[in-house]
């Protein structure tokens, strides 16, 4: 058994630069959000904010289309991929069920859907059914055949019968 211990470490610099005040504030990552942004705090030590924390998509939709942001549209001051997210499938506030999952803005079953057995555009053979995420799965079933409880002699020879 493994255990995490977290560690807290604290700022400091003893640089003059840092600690004074009057000194203009370096602003970088105006217009790109993955990038840090340094401010100083009441006691004047150097602090990092992260400009996604600042800013939120309802006040600069333009986050959203960031290199490393979640998605393009804007739903509750996040930015998502309504494509694929689950908590806004299609469109903002849109909830899949417990056993669906967002795909192409649709909220599927993958367990029994046959454009999306088992995962998102994953289709099933023409003429196959998905059952339990998986094409084809017990097809004599599926059918309509009953199974006799032999399993075919090519199986258990390994010859063709």
């Amino acid at each position: 058994m493994a255990l995490a211990i977290p560690i807290t470490t604290s700022f400091s610099f003893n640089e003059p630069h840092y600690n004074n005040p009057t000194l203009p504030l370096p602003r970088i990552g105006h217009f790109h959000p993955q990038i840090p942004s340094y401010d100083y705090d009441d006691d004047h030590k150097l602090k990092i904010k992260d400009m996604f924390t600042q800013m939120t998509c309802n006040k600069n939709p333009m986050i959203c289309w960031a290199k490393d942001s979640p998605g393009p549209f804007c739903c509750n001051k996040t930015c998502v991929n309504v494509l694929m997210n689950k908590q806004n499938c299609g469109f903002c506030g849109n909830k899949c069920k417990y056993n669906e999952t967002c795909c192409e803005g649709h909220c599927v079953n993958t367990l029994f859907n046959k454009r999306h057995c088992g995962g998102c555009n994953n289709k099933c053979q023409e003429g196959s059914s998905c059952a339990y995420g998986m094409c084809s799965y017990a097809n004599y079933y599926h059918r309509g055949l009953q199974w006799d409880g032999q399993y075919p002699s090519s199986l258990v020879n390994g010859k063709k019968s």
